[in-house]
């Protein structure tokens, strides 16, 4: 059973970075390369890639001597299609943001650059970053791994603790959206737990 849920999360990881490919090439094709698929070993952080490999071999150290761990379908299964779920929902709103959507903070305000208030995020102040949050943890609950889970929890919320007010104040600058934005952060949560 174990075996069934690495499909599952197989499928949840290619969804992901297939995703963030097409939406380079769809919206921001002058900065399309193979890094753009943010695989391990191809262009993802190292950080990335540390979590990814040490997430599989978790998997597989357990697999092997704890298999009881990786049984049960009935907490694999939710995750997966979450992960799933989640990999659909942060390419959908990197699809609504279309070129105002960047892998990168932007620390110059483009003529084209717009604040988008709609869809998605009119809901979620960034929803690619809830997706991508929720995308990361319900991975290694899928995979069964407990040390990875709570460790990929830590990381992503202290990863975007740290982004989120960097870019907000960008953002709310006079040289972005002023308090166009300050409004729009007032009244639109992030919903990434203890980030508000």
């Amino acid at each position: 059973r174990g075996w069934a849920a690495a499909g599952l999360w197989s499928v949840g990881i290619a969804a992901f970075h297939f995703g963030e490919f097409v939406c380079v090439a769809a919206y921001r094709p002058r900065e399309l390369k193979a890094v753009r698929f943010l695989l391990p070993g191809l262009g993802a952080a190292k950080e990335y890639n540390m979590a990814f490999f040490a997430g599989i071999a978790e998997f597989i150290i357990e697999a092997v001597f704890f298999p009881s761990l990786k049984s049960n379908m009935y907490i694999a299964l939710p995750a997966g299609l979450l992960m799933i779920a989640c990999a659909v929902g942060r390419i959908a709103s990197m699809a609504h943001c279309a070129g105002n959507f960047s892998h990168i903070i932007e620390v110059e305000h483009r003529d084209r650059h717009q604040l988008v208030t709609t869809g998605p995020y009119a809901y979620l102040r960034h929803p690619a970053y809830f997706f991508w949050f929720w995308w990361s943890v319900s991975s290694q609950v899928c995979l069964g791994n407990p040390l990875c889970t709570v460790a990929y929890t830590a990381a992503s919320y202290f990863f975007f603790r740290h982004r989120i007010p960097y870019e907000e104040q960008l953002l709310a600058s006079e040289e972005f959206f002023g308090d166009r934005y300050k409004q729009y952060r007032a009244q639109v949560p992030t919903w990434i737990p203890f980030i508000p």
